[in-house]
């Protein structure tokens, strides 16, 4: 089996390749054009607005009448685990040091770091390896509004590597990129700063970047899209793209768009009372065809069969269940049928059905649908394991948590305490062992009581998923990123970024998951990206001349490169 691509809450796997990306053409060149919204910088862009349904067919169901649940209160899962631009061969990392235009290309396989020119302020960088073109990262810049396209591996005379410059609208501050890496969306993520250089922004803009086959023939199109976008899903094949936002969903047929263009939202012809746009959720089939929905405003799921060729819903049916879902997922099994999986926080029960199944039923049967008890568990998240035969399930509200492991071939549960509020859990790559980073409780006074002074501090708990046994690990700092990986013999080791006002106590945490056994490495400088390359384990710091440290992942040797920013600064 196999999860599906997921909207809304923002996917995390180990190593992501964070994604960059480009608008075209003159700022002001989409003003105007249909649904596009501008303010300007202190504008109170909630006075006057209405009612989003304008953008959606209102419908005739019957539970559209369900009024929202004003007590429901969403989840609030932390993501330690960083967007790291890495290919087999190479890691970009961005010089966030003030005035830099460099971007440290960072070969694994011989520790060689060279700086890279690129626009004013990078800020974040995808990579991805493409098929004759070798290694290539996309450079989002905020000083200047461009995303540099690198081909690490197409460097010609005395230049380390193929250099394009693009330019993109100044709004954009967040980056997608397709899984073939040959598409990359620029666009603006409501919950990060936006550039305040002009008096006007679009809050609807968005860019799409297309990797030409050589250097100079790449492509740029500005689009039109939804507003305040949550997530954006591609489909297994990277053809398509889903955009879900406050005012619906966008679909993007990447290889089709030859132009700047406004795209219309999928007309899912229910009334936003059912699926509000500024609060759902949404999981998409692999090839783009099947879309599920849940939202805090109904009981229920929503499925939708979409049109492989346009943007239309050729079926829909609503499921109702025993509660408000908190999480959603969509499992692919292998046999090609679809698992719908929701968990349901307030009863402590996760429902399952097979999709198919739910869309041939009649609308007034629903035994399709099986609901399992958590036997107590806090089953707000859903979390699959890498092997897709277990779900972990938690939430993130609870100070004292139970936690459940679902099988998904027997759907028993098994349920275990916690010792300290979650922060966010995540599952090592050979699905054996969980790490739960915990969040550090106020201090109410002093207390000889070690459980209390776990929960004080910061700290995580490792989880044996096939024992039970937990292991609970106090931090010396705080865990700014983690990084699991396993080494050349099949052994996980997990890797924790620390921070702390006290140097003694800023660096990195290597824990073996097989032994629970640790290491520390103390940094003299403040680390601010942790990632993997090759063997290796790497962790940039603050300096201006540059430096990055190299854990070997086998043997936990250490080296240290720095000044290689130097050479940059030379005109």
């Amino acid at each position: 089996m196999r999860q599906l691509a997921k909207g809304f809450a923002k996917i995390s796997p180990w190593l992501v390749a964070a994604a960059v990306i480009v608008g075209c053409g003159d700022d002001s060149a989409m003003m105007g054009d249909p649904g596009e919204d501008h303010y300007a910088p202190g504008y109170n862009e909630n006075e006057g607005e209405g009612d989003f349904g304008d953008n959606m067919a209102t419908g005739n169901s019957e539970n559209q009448s369900q009024a929202p649940d004003e007590d429901f209160e969403p989840e609030e899962e932390e993501f330690l685990v960083q967007q790291v631009a890495a290919t087999d061969s190479y890691v970009f990392v961005p010089n966030q040091t003030e005035d830099s235009d460099t971007v440290a290309l960072i070969d694994g396989r011989d520790f060689g770091v060279r700086p890279i020119r690129v626009g004013l302020e990078p800020v974040q960088v995808v990579a991805a390896d493409i098929e004759e073109q070798g290694s290539v990262g996309y450079v989002l810049s905020a000083g200047q509004p461009t995303v540099s396209i690198i081909r690490a591996d197409q460097g010609s005379g005395n230049s380390a590597a193929d250099v394009q410059i693009l330019s993109v609208p100044w709004e954009v501050n967040q980056l997608a990129l397709s899984p073939d890496g040959t598409h990359v969306i620029a666009y603006i993520d409501p919950e990060k700063p936006i550039n305040d250089s002009a008096s006007a922004a679009s809050l609807q803009t968005m860019a799409l970047i297309r990797l030409g086959d050589e250097p100079g023939d790449d492509e740029v199109y500005e689009l039109s899209v939804t507003r305040r976008i949550d997530d954006i899903a591609f489909t297994e094949d990277g053809d398509q793209a889903f955009v879900v936002g406050e005012e619906g969903i966008n679909r993007l047929p990447l290889r089709d768009i030859k132009s700047d263009a406004f795209i219309p939202a999928i007309d899912l012809e229910l009334s936003t009372s059912v699926f509000s746009p500024q609060d759902q959720e949404v999981a998409f089939s692999s090839d783009g065809t099947l879309m599920a929905m849940r939202t805090s405003q109904y009981e229920g799921l929503g499925l939708f069969e979409l049109d492989p060729e346009e943007s239309v819903v050729e079926s829909s049916r609503m499921i109702e269940l025993s509660g408000i879902p908190t999480d959603l997922d969509l499992v692919e099994r292998d046999d090609g049928s679809k698992l719908a999986v929701a968990t349901i926080r307030s009863e402590s029960q996760i429902a399952l059905f097979d999709v198919d199944e739910a869309l041939e039923a009649d609308e007034e049967d629903d035994s399709f649908v099986r609901t399992l008890d958590a036997s107590g568990a806090d089953a707000g998240i859903g979390r699959l394991t890498p092997d897709e035969t277990a779900m972990t399930v938690f939430s993130t509200l609870t100070e004292i948590p139970t936690v459940g492991l679902l099988d998904l071939e027997t759907e028993t549960i098994e349920t275990y305490e916690m010792r300290n509020q979650i922060r966010n859990l995540e599952i090592s790559p050979d699905s054996r062992t969980a790490v739960a980073v915990h969040r550090a409780q106020e201090e109410i006074g002093p207390s000889n009581d070690p459980e209390e002074e776990f929960r004080r501090g910061e700290g995580l708990t490792l989880w044996d998923l096939e024992s039970g046994y937990r292991r609970p690990i106090a931090l010396r700092g705080e865990p700014e990123e983690i990084l699991m990986v396993s080494g050349e013999q099949g052994t996980a080791y997990l890797y924790v970024m620390l921070t702390s006002s006290d140097s003694a106590k800023q660096g990195v945490k290597r824990v073996n998951l097989s032994t629970h056994g640790t290491s520390f490495l103390r940094l003299p400088r403040t680390p601010l990206q942790l990632g993997a390359v090759a063997d290796q384990v790497f962790v940039s710091q603050e300096a201006e001349t540059g430096r990055i440290t190299f854990l070997d992942v086998e043997t936990n040797a250490q080296r240290t490169v720095s000044g290689y920013e130097l050479n940059a600064g030379i005109q």
